[in-house]
């Protein structure tokens, strides 16, 4: 199925956000997925005012955040940096306005509703950006990033769904997600994230330095590689993201609040065993096969990377 190609209008985000009260909703619908056809979209009229149903979930969950009461607070200023985005979500409302939304701020967004064939489309076009809802028909989103780690693509994921427990945020993030984001949800959020995503994006790719070298272990920032004495070591998107943060960390002690933060982009509930897990599983690959150890724990304190020669 094609995926589904908002027009890139210029309706402004303001006047969205102040005629709906929220510029996205987040519960999911009852709408079924169309038949394989696609849903292409034409020259849109103005975006239609949120249903109240779900208008007034999302207005709960933003009145402690807001400068007037009852509405949200306005969205953040920042310079966007254009992606191609790739949105499996099956809810057809939700999928329409988070479509448009991020359409209008200056990204290409392709929508689909099937999990295998979002699959598809990632692992044979080049996304900037995957933003993944993890209840959808055929394959659900959780196996859909497993299988397109699996297979080494490393864009960034962001998981955008109503399984927001702790246990689903963590499952969702050791299969390879760099952020989560839980249902219902207010647009300047995701916003907000998806500029945060695309500025480390932007970083990698426009920065002078591309490759990382400490000791004997290289990291290429462009080909996502490893290699540790001239071998390459196999490393998920994740352990590379955390192995970067070391590099680059210069000796310094990092805690676990600042890998949260340069990892995950979160400050992510700190009785979650995410950091030991990973930390655990890149000392495996990098230290174990060459009988040594560069990751040091100081109780207590955090991790210190201290690499040989």
């Amino acid at each position: 199925m094609a995926p589904k190609v908002a027009d890139t209008g210029t309706a402004d985000m303001d006047t969205m956000v102040a005629g709906t009260g929220m510029a996205v909703m987040g519960i999911r619908g009852t709408a079924t997925m169309a038949a394989m056809a696609p849903k292409v979209a034409g020259p849109k009229p103005p975006l239609k005012p949120m249903p109240p149903c779900l208008r007034r979930a999302v207005l709960l969950k933003a009145r402690t955040r807001s400068n007037h009461e009852g509405w949200p607070i306005a969205a953040i200023s920042r310079s966007v940096v254009a992606m191609k985005i790739l949105l499996l979500e099956d809810d057809t409302e939700i999928g329409e306005w988070v479509r448009d939304g991020l359409s209008r701020s200056g990204h290409v967004v392709d929508w689909l509703e099937n999990g295998r064939e979002a699959l598809v489309a990632a692992t044979t076009q080049a996304y900037d950006l995957l933003i993944l809802d993890r209840m959808t028909p055929e394959l659900d989103g959780l196996s859909v990033l497993k299988s397109l780690r699996a297979a080494k693509i490393t864009a960034p994921a962001l998981f955008l769904t109503a399984l927001g427990d702790v246990d689903d945020r963590v499952e969702g993030l050791h299969a390879g997600a760099d952020d989560y984001l839980s249902k219902p949800f207010a647009f300047s959020e995701l916003e907000a994230r998806v500029v945060a995503l695309g500025r480390r994006r932007g970083d990698v790719s426009q920065g002078d330095v591309t490759t990382l070298v400490a000791g004997d272990i290289s990291l290429d920032l462009l080909k996502q590689r490893c290699t540790r004495q001239g071998n390459p070591v196999d490393l998920n998107a994740k352990e590379f993201r955390l192995l970067e943060a070391f590099l680059r960390s210069n000796g310094r002690v990092l805690t676990r609040n600042m890998l949260l933060e340069k990892v995950w982009d979160m400050n992510f509930d700190p009785t979650t065993s995410v950091v030991e897990t990973h930390v655990s599983r890149l000392r495996a690959k990098i230290e174990k096969p060459f009988g040594d150890s560069v990751i040091k724990t100081l109780r207590g304190a955090g991790y210190v990377f201290e690499p040989k020669g």
